[in-house]
């Protein structure tokens, strides 16, 4: 009986080391992906751009067989054709599509034109689902210096986002600084920025005079932490700072407008006064008025004069 027994457990090892071979076979076999023409309202040349970009940066992503650009044109022209087309936010469209394409998954992309970049959203749909699997928004520069790198993380956070890395910014929080060529909003500075491609990104801070950049090494899984120096000889701004290099602070401020003030007061007491001058030569009462009008705005001149010296000593620091 132990004889017999043997064959059987050596016979449903093998089944089960061949099952695990074809499932790792499986798993291996890459994933069949079309991505559709980008749409959105960005111009030719900068669509052309990021659809290049975009291309090459899914292409690279391991485990994802990105269908040639001829095969997915051929597909779509088919379905246009037919009177087909799709919008960023017909999926069942888009699946159909992916079915004609004959694909497993289809990445859909819309670019979105603004002042100094453009913000590029992606999903990645599966087309037997008819439902998104993942999706992602990044903005990206005008330039093409960065456009590329920041696409491939966009492209790992679709299809492997484990081999993305994070990268915490602490700058000055009134810095305006840039992350690889876009603007970091303080939205974005209040969190680690996730799904960023493994390698060197450049953080640069902008100011008077020459741009300071520091570079931020990204490992995958990781997040990275980097501290942006504020340049030397660029000192905090405040609303009550005097310029450096002035000897004339709050101090000054006080002798101009309450100077100015006083000294108005007194020159309006010595109108007054000499308008009621002349009808009252002869009048003893109306000529002591005169008098102590006279008296008054020499007061005020006075006061004011005595305001803007100390405002002046205070302003020098003595």
């Amino acid at each position: 009986m132990r004889l017999a027994i043997a064959p059987l457990v050596a016979l449903l090892a093998a089944l089960a080391l061949g099952l695990a071979e074809a499932a790792r076979a499986a798993d291996a076999e890459p994933t069949a992906v079309a991505l559709l023409p980008l749409l959105g309202d960005v111009d030719a040349d900068e669509r052309a751009s990021i659809e290049a970009a975009l291309r090459g940066a899914l292409d690279a992503v391991p485990g994802v067989a990105l269908q040639p650009r001829a095969q997915t044109a051929a597909s779509l022209a088919t379905a246009a054709d037919a009177g087909v087309g799709c919008s960023f936010e017909g999926l069942s469209c888009q699946a159909n599509m992916g079915l004609l394409a004959g694909v497993a998954k289809i990445v859909v992309a819309r670019a979105r034109a603004e002042w100094a970049s453009s913000r590029v959203e992606l999903r990645v749909l599966d087309v037997v689902a008819a439902q998104v699997d993942r999706e992602t928004a990044i903005d990206v520069p005008k330039e093409q210096a960065s456009l590329a790198l920041l696409l491939r993380g966009a492209a790992l956070s679709l299809f492997a986002p484990e081999q993305t890395g994070a990268l915490l910014v602490v700058a000055e929080p009134r810095a305006v600084l840039f992350l690889d060529g876009v603007e970091l909003r303080a939205e974005r500075r209040a969190k680690p920025i996730e799904g960023l491609a493994p390698g060197e990104h450049t953080v640069e801070l902008r100011a008077e005079g020459p741009p300071t950049r520091v570079v931020a090494n990204v490992v995958a899984g990781e997040m990275a932490r980097l501290e942006v120096p504020t340049p030397a000889g660029e000192a905090s701004t405040s609303v009550d700072a005097a310029p450096e290099g002035s000897s004339l602070g709050l101090g000054a401020i006080l002798a101009i407008s309450g100077g100015a003030v006083m000294v108005g007061a007194g020159a309006g007491a010595g109108v007054v006064a000499l308008v009621l001058e002349q009808p009252v030569e002869r009048d003893p009462r109306e000529a002591l008025r005169f008098t102590g009008v006279a008296l008054l705005a020499t007061g005020l001149v006075g006061a004011a004069v005595g305001a803007a010296g100390v405002g002046l000593m205070l302003g020098a620091g003595l």
